[in-house]
């Protein structure tokens, strides 16, 4: 694994947070350049290495998406691998969350991972570069108070294959990998429950980055690391109604109930 990253180039979204401060820090260890994307350096700030750089962002701004490539390019470096890791999570019922909210958590969670493929595809095609996004078990299946992010993040999952066939069919050499991983133990998603949690664990952020780093240096197209998640394809063969009845039976839709996490005030 480590092979893969050495002197390699990557920019990390949601750097300054639990996961992307791991990722950060496991990449630099693995011999990359990390050029660090965030609103803060959060968990960063006090992390020292040559070859980390940090670039500050607000990504539901497009015009900062665009200048944070202009900054990217004075700096001298060219991208090989882009993460588009950084999400924010609401976590409440649709008729509670404000339409300000709806709009920053689309514009962060999807729109931004399109705007900066868009910006940095130059980089990734002269590179034979590598696309991976962040996506989520949300992002397969539809989970009660997720309503804008589990859209978001379907939607990023569609937006992966889309670029996986265009740019096999113009021809450009670019990889792509998409994570959908169950819920972390971060705050982000900080009160949320598994029903079965042998089948359905909560995984910790540390080994979820371990297996991230894995799986996008072996260049999987897509990693959903718990069967049970995997599983879901299978299942969308029967009827929706026996569908729903194995996500109620899971307590998929009560898995939010308890939610205190970052983004909106939870309400029940």
């Amino acid at each position: 694994m480590k092979n893969y990253y050495t002197g390699k180039c990557v920019l990390i979204t949601g750097a300054g947070g639990a996961l992307g401060s791991l990722m950060s820090n496991a990449l630099l260890q693995a011999g990359a350049t990390v050029l660090a994307v965030d609103i803060t350096e959060g968990a960063l700030a006090q992390k020292k290495d040559e070859n980390l750089h940090f670039f500050k962002c607000d990504l539901s701004q497009s015009a900062q998406i665009a200048r944070l490539e202009e900054a990217v390019k004075k700096a001298g470096f060219s991208v090989d691998i882009l993460v588009n890791n950084a999400g924010i999570v609401n976590g409440t019922y649709l008729s509670d969350t404000s339409p300000e909210a709806i709009q920053k958590a689309l514009s962060i969670n999807l729109a931004a991972p399109i705007l900066l493929v868009r910006q940095f595809e130059r980089d990734l095609e002269k590179n034979n570069g590598h696309l991976v996004n962040i996506s989520s078990a949300a992002g397969i299946v539809g989970v009660s108070r997720l309503s804008d992010y589990s859209a978001a993040k379907f939607g990023l999952f569609g937006f992966d294959e889309a670029m996986r066939v265009e740019w096999k069919r113009r021809g450009k050499k670019i990889a792509t990998t998409v994570i959908c991983p169950f819920y972390l133990q971060t705050d982000m998603f900080k009160g949320v429950t598994t029903r079965f949690p042998l089948l359905l664990p909560i995984m910790k952020p540390e080994k979820a980055v371990k297996k991230m780093l894995t799986s996008i240096a072996k260049k999987k197209k897509r990693e959903t690391f718990l069967f049970m998640v995997w599983s879901v394809w299978i299942l969308r063969l029967f009827p929706v109604s026996f569908f729903d009845l194995v996500s109620s039976f899971f307590g998929i839709n009560k898995s939010m109930d308890e939610f205190v996490g970052k983004g909106t005030a939870a309400k029940k």
